[in-house]
């Protein structure tokens, strides 16, 4: 990705840290996609000050060292394949458990209070296409794009308060997208755009990034978030119960659902 303007970031290294030129980020988010056919499409991840992502890292890596696993991966443990081949589905749970209780948990609700948060976001598709007939507004916006809109929302706002800055805000915003991931190409397009066209307040995103999954904890804990709430949009809570909870209870939880309703109100 070649920059496109004063605070656009460079290409990402792998695990999405490049030097940039610009200070160190204030916040850093991590976000994966989960897509239910034609019915569901989801965007969902963490959001946390660098000091959190470490302390984050140790203790997710700690967990995994525990179960003796490379690395977690929601769809591979769900269908018990790659390193969860001939595991039982209550090896699974206990994995997520540990997870839960030793990582998210104590992120967002103990030491990082208020700073480690959650977002999510699930366009129902076929609300989406019945809106998109109906609404001038909504023609040219893809449901990636809907869900991009919402998470870099959630990330801007998490930036620390300082009215003497532009926006009010004080340093910048690293996002970090699984590799290959639509989402990641949708934000491309936006901040590669003529500066007259393009957002000012994207000025405060100074990096937009890949990483690979099996090495960034962070991605493996926004897949975890992704899967659930897509699993939960899918069965309901009575359906999906530990996925309900978990969207609700890991972290305080940005979460949004556009059905035909929501679409009708924000795009009208």
């Amino acid at each position: 990705m070649q920059p496109s303007g004063p605070n656009a970031a460079g290409i990402a290294t792998d695990d999405g840290l490049e030097e940039t030129g610009m200070p160190a980020a204030a916040v850093r988010g991590y976000f994966d996609g989960s897509r239910t056919g034609d019915r569901y499409v989801t965007l969902a991840g963490y959001i946390g000050p660098p000091e959190a992502w470490s302390i984050f890292d140790e203790r997710w890596r700690a967990v995994l060292e525990s179960w003796h696993l490379p690395y977690m991966h929601m769809r591979e443990a769900n269908v018990r394949r790659g390193p969860f081949e001939g595991w039982s589905p209550q090896r699974v749970d206990g994995v997520m458990r540990d997870l839960f209780n030793n990582c998210l948990a104590p992120a967002g609700w103990g030491q990082f209070r208020g700073k480690f948060v959650g977002a999510a976001c699930t366009v129902n598709l076929d609300d989406h296409a019945r809106a998109r007939s109906e609404l001038p507004r909504l023609r040219d916006k893809e449901p990636e794009a809907i869900c991009v809109d919402h998470v870099v929302t959630i990330a801007l706002t998490a930036l620390p308060i300082d009215l003497e800055e532009r926006f009010g805000k004080a340093g910048t915003v690293e996002l970090i997208f699984d590799q290959g991931e639509k989402f990641r190409h949708t934000i491309d397009r936006v901040r590669q755009s003529r500066a007259r066209n393009r957002p000012a307040v994207l000025d405060l995103v100074s990096l937009v990034g890949d990483g690979n999954m099996r090495a960034k904890v962070g991605l493996q804990a926004a897949d975890l978030l992704a899967w659930h709430t897509n699993r939960y949009r899918r069965h309901g809570f009575l359906g999906a119960p530990i996925s309900g909870a978990i969207r609700v209870f890991a972290t305080p939880n940005y979460e949004t659902y556009f059905d035909y309703e929501i679409l009708k109100k924000q795009f009208a």
